[in-house]
């Protein structure tokens, strides 16, 4: 019976340590380093998207030279119907940034150029754009900017970690679709948020928005689950070794008895 006992007191303690480190690895997801959103807020006015600005000394093996690049925009229309928004019309086209525009072109007297026109860091740049048939002012515009995320044809794979590490600092320009600057900003800073990496500019300020999941997980955790588990688990190898000491006593009782008959 006591033996039976110290057994069933085992298996639940092994169920629950099993319990609290499987159920650990579902606070984990996946976030996307190759790709960072590209948010506008208070632009010149006819503004398309933004183009993101690096020093050119921090460029090291990524440095080209001056390209063309491409921007595939989707642009998808709507209709009223009975106060809902049905889709009518989805159009791709392949809007080409030249090399000779004023973005590529554009160098200023900090040592900032077009990420797009001058390295190697960016393999496309998506934008999708919602326009609304009663209302011009409820456009909808969604960039995206991806990063190299694999060798090819000899180009380096990069992530927002290393882009951020590589040139500490950025800019942002308001460029229309011909590659014309509207706007730059001069103000930059890094901010720390359980979201999507992002570039956002707004005015003349810059930010990058790096992901701090695991931290915020990691502190979560700690504060949630830390310290109560803890103690759940030092109260259950407490219980497990009383047990544990109370058969060993029980058995050697048990043997001192038997030995006992036997005399």
């Amino acid at each position: 019976m006591k033996r039976h006992l110290v057994k069933k007191i085992t298996c639940a303690l092994a169920a629950a340590v099993m319990m609290i480190a499987c159920a650990m690895p579902a606070f984990a997801r996946e976030i996307d380093t190759t790709k960072a959103y590209l948010e506008i807020n208070n632009a010149p006015e006819g503004t398309a998207m933004i183009e993101i600005l690096v020093p050119a000394a921090h460029a090291g093996d990524s440095l080209c030279e001056t390209q063309d690049f491409t921007v595939k925009k989707e642009t998808s229309r709507y209709k009223t119907v009975q106060r809902y928004y049905n889709l009518t019309d989805k159009e791709n086209q392949d809007i080409v940034i030249g090399k000779d525009s004023e973005i590529a072109q554009y160098n200023d007297d900090d040592g900032y150029f077009s990420i797009c026109a001058h390295t190697d860091s960016v393999k496309e740049i998506k934008l999708y754009v919602s326009t609304y048939d009663d209302d011009e002012s409820k456009t909808e515009r969604k960039c995206l900017l991806y990063l190299q995320d694999s060798a090819k044809n000899g180009k380096p794979s990069v992530d927002i970690k290393e882009l951020e590490k590589m040139f500490g600092k950025f800019k942002a320009a308001y460029i229309d679709e011909k590659g014309n600057i509207l706007g730059v900003t001069e103000v930059f800073e890094v901010a720390y948020a359980d979201e999507d990496y992002a570039f956002k500019a707004d005015g003349n300020k810059l930010t990058l928005v790096m992901n701090n999941y695991a931290e915020t997980v990691k502190s979560t955790l700690l504060v949630n689950f830390g310290f109560p588990v803890i103690i759940f688990i030092a109260v259950l190898v407490t219980v497990f070794i009383v047990a544990l000491v109370l058969f060993i006593l029980a058995s050697q009782k048990d043997k001192e008895k038997m030995q006992d008959e036997e005399l």
